[in-house]
């Protein structure tokens, strides 16, 4: 799991998603 939270990618692919969650739930 620490290879990935070191990859940028996945770190922002982390982030949109949970903005993603954040606006669905406030739908």
């Amino acid at each position: 799991l620490h290879g990935q939270a070191e990859d940028p990618r996945h770190r922002r692919s982390r982030r949109a998603l949970r903005a993603a969650l954040r606006q669905a739930l406030q739908v």
